[in-house]
């Protein structure tokens, strides 16, 4: 959740298949972090490598579930949806506690309009990994998109709890609050995004603050914070 990390990561995972070009877990998990910088920036290099990876360790090893998460994941971002279905299966006969597969097949549920399979999945994701914030995220994530903000807050903070510095975490929050719809809650949700920009200022959280003030009628705040975010 901090800017370089995902940079180090990749060239950490290089040295170790320099060091074993036979080492299926390294393709794995570059695969994956390839599909996470895929996420922040949209280079289709990015999710090429990542489905050339996961394949690679897939050869090198078909009982890794890690693989078959990576290149589902993969098949999610160019819309084949049904191929993401089978890997995220196989990764889970694989492996029954395997948290990135009930997310995935939670996020394949959603899609298909199966809220209720994917609160589920969701929580089971959750469950498994109890000190991992991304589980909560997500499920949060779910909770805000389906119109349940308070319960989206709730695991927002649960997450926080894990990652007290996690700035992407407090623009979901402020997110939440606004979703809210209620006035009284446009203080919380302020709070929220200018702890985010003090850790790090970002687009989306000066964007997040300038509307917010614009729902406020704090008009020159509005645009001096929308400004900070172009």
């Amino acid at each position: 959740d901090k800017p370089g990390n995902l940079h180090l990561a990749i060239a950490a995972l290089n040295d170790a298949i320099r060091a074993d070009p036979r080492f299926a877990p390294a393709y794995a998990h570059l695969a994956e972090v390839c599909i996470m910088q895929y996420r922040m920036n949209g280079d289709p290099h990015d999710l090429q490598q990542a489905q050339q990876n996961a394949q690679r360790a897939i050869q090198l090893d078909d009982r890794d579930p890690s693989a078959y998460v990576a290149l589902a994941q993969s098949h999610e971002l160019t819309g084949r949806h049904d191929l993401a279905v089978r890997e995220f299966q196989r990764a889970i006969q694989l492996d029954p506690l395997s948290a990135e597969a009930f997310a995935g097949m939670a996020g394949a549920y959603y899609r298909e309009g199966k809220n209720a399979d994917a609160e589920a999945a969701y929580t089971r994701a959750a469950a498994i990994r109890p000190d991992d914030w991304t589980g909560y995220n997500s499920l949060g994530g779910f909770y805000d998109s389906t119109g349940r903000p308070l319960d989206a807050i709730a695991q927002f903070r649960r997450a926080l709890v894990l990652t007290p510095d996690n700035y992407g975490l407090f623009i979901n929050i402020g997110v939440g609050y606004m979703d809210l719809g209620d006035p009284a809650s446009l203080a919380k949700a302020e709070e929220a995004l200018q702890q985010s920009i003090a850790i790090n200022p970002t687009y989306i959280a000066w964007a997040d603050l300038g509307f917010l003030y614009l729902q406020e009628h704090r008009f020159r705040e509005s645009i001096a914070a929308s400004e900070k975010a172009r």
